[in-house]
């Protein structure tokens, strides 16, 4: 396995020569909380839910060079890359077999610049904390899940080329995909009209995003981002738009379902609408999320 660290800036150090990794810890599962509640003469607890916590990242390291002035210029290269502390780090794992996988996370500590006469001049041993506050890694390459509707046959055709019918503008069609991250996904939706009263349900999940009583105009975007801490709904002209969803609409939880929660990560996503024609298009984009490095 290769690491590297990317700061904010776009510079990367890939932890090889003259750089020495040591046994790093953080990489797999991260840690959970369980939250539990105990009612009145019950014995033991009734367990809640699990949530994950922050990921903590610690990496040892050596500098091994041939000089003293290269190890000075080396570590000068180092403190300066990593000045960027109150911004991201990227790290950046490529597999054995060419996966590449990405965790953002922040500077937290140690990097203290010791030293010890007995390593000898051409060797700085070093150690660096880094924190995921989001502790899951993710693919940086993001997956689209396409539809849009084929003026000839009047009927949606994703991505991977599967036709189904639905007949005239009316929309009701289902179709299952496989999501193949280990942790749950949430997506930003790009609806492009025209479409009206769409529903957008993920069947295995048995939540919706329904926009009844709301007409999406031709050429008009709205977009949904379902991402943690941000869950807006924004239109291409009229802006802010969270009242266009029904009050029922799961906009706070809608997410892509890993497996065991979706059998072999198969979801099945259902479209309902009025008034769509050649020119109506759905876009489900996200990046496969993992709990630990090699899920």
């Amino acid at each position: 396995m290769q690491l590297a660290l990317r700061n904010i800036r776009g510079e990367t150090i890939t932890f090889t020569d003259p750089y020495l990794m040591g046994q790093v810890a953080g990489l797999g599962l991260p840690p959970v909380t369980h939250a539990s509640t105990q009612f009145t003469q019950q014995d033991g607890a009734t367990l809640l839910g699990v949530t994950l916590q922050r990921r903590v990242l610690t990496v040892p390291f050596e500098i091994l060079v041939d000089s003293y002035a290269t190890l000075w210029s080396t570590k000068r290269d180092l403190y300066r890359f990593l000045s960027t502390v109150k911004s991201p780090y990227t790290w950046i794992a490529t597999l054995p077999d060419g996966t590449v996988r990405h965790l953002t996370c922040y500077y937290a500590g140690e990097l203290s610049m010791p030293y010890d006469p007995e390593w000898g001049p051409l060797v700085h041993k070093d150690v660096g904390q880094w924190i995921a506050y989001d502790p899951l890694w993710f693919d940086p390459e993001s997956t689209v899940w396409v539809f849009v509707v084929s003026g000839g046959s009047g009927s949606w055709i994703f991505d991977l080329g599967f036709p189904a019918g639905f007949g005239g503008s009316y929309v009701d069609q289902v179709d299952t995909r496989e999501y193949v991250g280990s942790w749950q996904a949430f997506p930003v939706i790009t609806i492009t009209g025209p479409v009206d009263d769409l529903v957008i349900t993920n069947v295995t999940t048995g939540q919706k995003l329904d926009f009844t009583d709301y007409d999406i105009g031709a050429a008009e975007v709205v977009t949904i981002d379902l991402t943690p801490g941000v869950k807006t709904v924004t239109h291409s002209t009229d802006g802010n738009i969270p009242d266009a969803l029904t009050d029922d609409s799961d906009l706070g939880t809608w997410h892509l379902a890993p497996h065991p929660d979706a059998v072999d990560g198969q979801n099945t996503i259902q479209l309902e609408g009025t008034g769509a024609n050649a020119n109506t298009r759905i876009e489900i984009r996200f990046n496969p999320r993992y709990l630990a490095l090699a899920s």
